[in-house]
């Protein structure tokens, strides 16, 4: 039988941001799952508040010493935090001055490759994949007619033109 170590509870109150962070309050969140390191919960509160605040990319989160303060935990804990923020190519710590924890634009390499291992993890067959394709693909045309544009309509027409002349058109029958 295991036992669980008790952990620190999670602040409910949190310091106001200073104006230049004011878009990256932090927003309540759980305090993780059960048997998550502190240092996880953190990371994991560190990418709710960023998701919270439209993914500023190039925006400084704060420094080492401001995320200690807000998030309240050691050093040590916010470092290993950051480095699992990093890892999830959230936020890169930039040293020096003028440095801090900046946001960094989302790379679809690292959750594609993530994806893919989780995919054949569960077995997935292609036939599962055309099954989910199915559904997804027309709630997607869906919601990219009733934000198409007139510059869009341009743009798609342009896209089927191009790639009607690389496969060669057919016409219908």
């Amino acid at each position: 039988m295991s036992t669980v170590a008790a952990r620190e509870p999670v602040p409910a109150a949190r310091k106001a941001p200073s104006s230049k962070n004011a878009a990256l309050a932090p927003v309540p969140s759980s305090p993780g799952r059960v048997g998550d390191k502190r240092a996880a919960q953190v990371a994991r509160r560190i990418e709710d508040d960023v998701a919270a605040a439209g993914w500023p990319v190039g925006q400084v989160l704060g420094t080492e010493a401001e995320l200690t303060e807000r998030y309240g935990v050691s050093r040590s804990v916010l470092r290993e935090a950051v480095r699992l923020v990093e890892h999830h190519q959230v936020a890169q710590m930039r040293r020096g001055p003028g440095g801090g924890l900046i946001v960094q634009a989302p790379d679809m390499k690292g959750a594609t490759a993530a994806l893919v291992i989780y995919l054949e993890f569960v077995d997935t067959s292609v036939a599962d994949l055309m099954d989910v394709r199915l559904i997804l693909e027309p709630l997607a045309v869906g919601l990219a007619t009733q934000r198409l544009t007139e510059s869009g309509i341009h743009t798609l027409r342009q896209a089927v033109a191009e790639e009607s002349a690389v496969i060669g058109h057919r016409p219908a029958a």
